[in-house]
């Protein structure tokens, strides 16, 4: 998938690899500008872009990051998701330097089983309380998390 605006190549998405190729100092852009290109042969393509103002990072990193920044990103999340019971699949699929203390301690806490957010919530206090629905959605996002049925 290349991500290009105004004919210029801002990111490239490698399914098949699972990484992200992004462009380095790029400004902000609206998402409408954007134009979104289905292309199979990714692969060849980030070698090329090495050395030309662009870095290559695992995908999930590029997930995690997602709904740690992005205000909105929670919107993102299934309607349900706030009164779902949610689970511990595994681990998120990062760079363990990415986790802070919050996110070790929120994983912990689904040691005991599945929880409601409400319930997670009312566990918690200062920062993890304020950071819970992004954590919680870079959890989702990367796989870790998932809502029970």
């Amino acid at each position: 998938m290349h991500i290009t605006c105004n004919h210029e190549l801002l990111a490239l998405i490698d399914a098949d690899e699972r990484t992200a190729t992004l462009k380095i100092n790029v400004h902000a852009v609206p998402l409408e500008s954007l134009s979104w290109q289905e292309k199979h042969s990714a692969a060849r393509y980030h070698s090329g872009l090495k050395g030309e103002g662009f870095v290559t990072i695992p995908i999930y990193h590029l997930l995690w990051f997602y709904g740690q920044r992005v205000a909105d990103a929670v919107s993102d999340l299934p309607s349900n998701f706030g009164s779902s019971v949610l689970q511990l699949r595994r681990l998120p699929l990062i760079d363990p330097a990415l986790l802070h203390m919050r996110h070790l301690a929120l994983m912990h806490r689904f040691s005991g089983g599945a929880a409601y957010f409400s319930a997670l919530y009312h566990s918690m206090h200062g920062d993890e309380q304020l950071c819970l629905c992004a954590d919680l959605a870079s959890m989702y996002f990367t796989g870790a998390l998932k809502q029970m049925e």
